[in-house]
């Protein structure tokens, strides 16, 4: 299974990377995401931006790879959790086949 964590506050990071982080000028107004992974962080993203330096022109692309990534994940887990003979196991093939065609 995996799990996304919002942290706010530097001081709740694990500590191998909270000892990283905490360094920074703007620790203490930045947000973190953590994903886990079967029980071990798999990766994390900050966003290290004051809430007035939210701007248009700021490069937040990693979004878009995170939100894929934990989709992905998703569709894993439910996999494993359903057996390739079941109908929900059909069912679900099926409508993630719609969902991948429509997003083409």
């Amino acid at each position: 299974m995996f799990k996304i964590e919002m942290i706010d506050d530097v001081k709740n990071l694990p500590p191998d990377i909270r000892e990283y982080e905490e360094d920074y000028y703007d620790a203490d107004c930045t947000s973190y995401l953590l994903m886990y992974r079967n029980g071990k962080l798999d990766c994390y993203a900050t966003d290290h931006m004051e809430p007035e330096d939210v701007r248009f022109w700021r490069d937040l692309s990693w979004i878009e790879s995170w939100i894929k990534k934990a989709y992905q994940y998703g569709v894993e887990d439910g996999k494993r959790e359903v057996t390739d003979n079941t109908p929900a196991a059909e069912a679900l093939e099926n409508l993630l086949n719609r969902v991948n065609d429509d997003s083409a």
